[in-house]
């Protein structure tokens, strides 16, 4: 049996709590290790399927045209990469500075 709470899943057997389950990014400040964050909303779209750079484009509320033109490429240009499985680290490194991350948020691998 499971309980829902916010982002936070109890999993309890005969009705006693055994595991908590919490995002990663949670668990990572939870741990100390605050280099590396990721908003849960960026988190949640990654794992439901969209790239890295997509969650975090679409958390930043820029669009592609307006990405494209900051970082010198064309709107189709930014739906290649968003649908590559290996975007190029200089590019990574341009879309990071483009939306105010880290180069490491966008190189960020959900398991």
């Amino acid at each position: 049996m499971t309980a829902d709470i916010d982002n936070i899943r109890i999993i309890k057997r005969k009705g006693t709590p055994v595991f908590v389950v919490i995002p990663y990014v949670e668990y990572l400040a939870l741990m100390g290790c605050n280099d590396i964050t990721l908003p849960p909303e960026v988190v949640k779209m990654n794992i439901e399927g969209d790239s890295i750079v997509k969650a975090w484009r679409t958390y930043k509320k820029v669009s592609q045209r307006k990405l494209a033109t900051r970082i010198g490429v064309t709107q189709s240009a930014i739906a290649q990469i968003e649908n590559s499985k290996k975007p190029r680290k200089n590019t990574l490194r341009k879309i990071a500075k483009a939306l105010g991350v880290k180069l490491e948020q966008l190189t960020y691998k959900k398991s």
